[in-house]
């Protein structure tokens, strides 16, 4: 890993003392730094404030309350279930409307529903055109929506 940018959230003055929450390496500025759980360096120490929360915690915090990998997972997986809705939220507004001239032969309906894909999400009998983007990703999901209507 090189250091490009830290990570603002640890707020240790400088002559406190940092603590190890977890096991971490980096270089910062050419020079490799390993520490392990519990290793103490001053708070101007530039791998402390370089990795700041994400290995750090100030001197004297309860180990109780130290951060654990687990956050870490947990975040993230937030900020990527976010970031997916928001892009799938975006491909659906793209999805033109379906024109009341456009021919039944240019559609499809999905018969099996996409919870997660490049292109989106699609829900069972959500009815698209055949050139979509989730259609070339997951044509078995797709069926012409001329086979799928009930005549009665």
């Amino acid at each position: 890993m090189v250091a490009k940018t830290t990570h603002p959230k640890l707020r240790i003055a400088r002559d406190k003392v940092a603590v190890a929450w977890q096991g971490a390496t980096g270089v910062v500025d050419g020079v490799p730094y390993a520490v392990q759980r519990g290793t103490r360096l001053k708070g101007a120490h530039p791998f402390v404030r370089y990795m700041g929360s994400a290995a750090f915690v100030e001197d004297g915090t309860p180990e109780s309350e130290w951060p654990t990998y687990l956050d870490a997972a947990v975040a993230l997986g937030e900020a990527r279930g976010v970031e997916e809705a928001q892009l799938r939220a975006e491909a659906a507004a793209k999805r033109p409307t379906i024109p009341a001239n456009t021919p039944i032969s240019a559609l499809v309906q999905c018969v099996q529903g996409i919870t997660a894909s490049k292109a989106g999400t699609c829900a069972e009998g959500t009815v698209l055109f055949a050139t979509d983007p989730l259609v070339r990703i997951a044509p078995a999901a797709f069926r012409p929506l001329v086979e799928t209507l009930v005549v009665g």
